[in-house]
């Protein structure tokens, strides 16, 4: 789940939520460089996982999430991201606009 909170005319807060399953799970994109540890999703007490970002309002950000599987990672995409795009690997990004 995404969610988009308008905090003046300029800019956005954008919180990114997914359910927890135990597993870690980070928020990677263009806006961290694809960094892994910049933006983990903190444990709520609701059983979901979030982080938000503000970003300028109209801002195109295009992200995966990375969780953490054993020992490996896997790479999802959020179905409520505003859409996907070839990402150069053989898979897709989301792409989202604030």
């Amino acid at each position: 789940m995404i969610k988009r909170t308008p905090l003046d005319t300029e800019t956005v807060k954008i919180t990114f939520i997914v359910p927890d399953d135990g597993r870690q799970v980070a928020v990677i994109g263009d806006f961290n460089d694809w960094q892994t540890d910049l933006h983990p999703l903190r444990r709520r007490s609701n059983g979901m996982r979030s982080v938000a970002l503000t970003v300028p309002a109209g801002t195109v950000l295009r992200f995966r999430y990375v969780v953490a599987d054993a020992d490996s990672y896997l790479y999802v995409d959020d179905p409520d991201a505003d859409g996907l795009e070839p990402n150069g690997f053989g898979q897709t990004h989301a792409v989202l606009v604030a």
